[in-house]
Parts: structure tokens; sequence; C-alpha cells
């Protein structure tokens, strides 16, 4: 298993309608890529603590789980993602991905 944590900087204000497309875009990852464990887009949470970073209203983290590099390879070049990030160009500014793997297996 690897882990991604993928962070989207997004057009100021434009976190929601990013965020609208990934509502979309899950469940076609989830029901069409068999590598996948787990994708779920986050945002930031206010709390108390005091070692939290600062809120960052426009970032979209996604964390990822694939069965394997191999996995996370095809998503990327999947019909459904591809399209996706065409269709949301002009609303992203960066992407920056970590990929991981665990170290207790």
């Amino acid at each position: 298993m690897i882990g991604v944590i993928a962070t989207i900087e997004v057009a100021e204000g434009r976190r929601e309608e990013l965020l609208r497309a990934y509502q979309k875009l899950v469940p076609l990852i989830r029901a069409n890529e068999p590598g996948c464990i787990e994708y779920l887009p986050m945002i930031d949470r206010p709390t108390d603590l005091g070692n939290q970073q600062p809120l960052r209203p426009n970032t979209i983290i996604v964390i990822e789980k694939w069965k394997d590099m191999d996995a996370f390879l095809a998503h990327l070049n999947a019909p459904h993602v591809v399209a996706f990030r065409a269709e949301t160009a002009a609303i992203r500014r960066s992407v920056t991905l970590q990929v991981l793997e665990p170290l207790l297996k």
C-alpha cells in the first residue's frame, strides 16, 4: 500500500467551486478504480490546538490510499481524472504530492 497527500492551492475565493467538482469526481474514483483504498478531499478545521498550522482558506488536501504505485499511476491517467483536471484548471493554482509508504505492515 502507498499513501498520497495531495495539496491543492485554489484561486482566491473558489474553493467551494472546486469542492463541488470533487463531489462529482470522488464517486467515479471509488467505483471505477479497483486499486483505490481511500480517497478523501478535506479542508482545514479550526481548533484550539496551539500547534496547529494557520487555516488555509484556499487549500484542499486529498488523503489517498492506493493498493500500490501502479494503481496510483493508473488513477492519474484515468479518463475521469484527466477530464477533471482539464475542467478545473482555471480554479487550481498549484498541486503538490507527497507519496508515502507505511513503516508498519
